[in-house]
């Protein structure tokens, strides 16, 4: 959140700041989640957070294959960079 160089998004309270605030997060725990549902009894929304965490881990499972916890050894996907690394994300279809 604290990069600069670039900086990716803002730290205002702006709904484009906030929502991938909260898109990063939910990356961020996928695979660390241990399910308790903590962050949904402490969403002031009543927003059913966890739903989203395990929405990205099913992305993670799709897109690279990974499963928290199988391998030891095994790097997280969003933990490395390898050059040969797949980017449509960052083509957009016109």
């Amino acid at each position: 959140m604290d990069q600069s160089q670039p900086a990716w998004f803002g730290k205002t309270t702006n709904l484009s700041d906030t929502g991938i605030f909260h898109i990063v997060r939910a990356l961020h725990m996928a695979g660390r989640c241990v399910d308790c549902v903590a962050c949904n009894r402490a969403c002031p929304m009543d927003i059913y957070l966890r739903k989203l965490t395990l929405k990205m881990e099913q992305e993670v499972k799709d897109r690279f294959g990974y499963v928290t916890g199988m391998n030891e050894e095994e790097p997280a996907p969003l933990a490395i960079f390898k050059t040969d690394d797949a980017e449509d994300y960052m083509r957009q279809e016109r």
